[in-house]
């Protein structure tokens, strides 16, 4: 059985060092930038992760963009 795959969304999420909690291990935050056009090139949603973390001061721990797809069989 073949199977189309449709890419139907993409989200961008952050995740930076907002402190230090009370035994020293660092708190982290998630910024989740959703509804990220389809045809976002990843250097162009990097970019993007980098200014927010400019804006907020924070370092960035990790930069993930997640990918929506809707499978379907493949109609002969």
């Amino acid at each position: 059985m073949a199977v189309n795959s449709t890419k139907v969304g993409s989200e961008l999420k952050v995740t930076m060092v907002v402190g230090v909690d009370s035994k020293g291990n660092d708190k982290l935050a998630t910024k989740t930038i959703g509804s990220i056009k389809l045809d976002a090139n990843d250097d162009n949603v990097f970019a993007v992760a980098n200014a927010i973390a400019n804006v907020k001061a924070y370092p960035i721990v990790s930069v993930h963009k997640e990918d929506s797809f809707v499978l379907a069989n493949q109609q002969a």
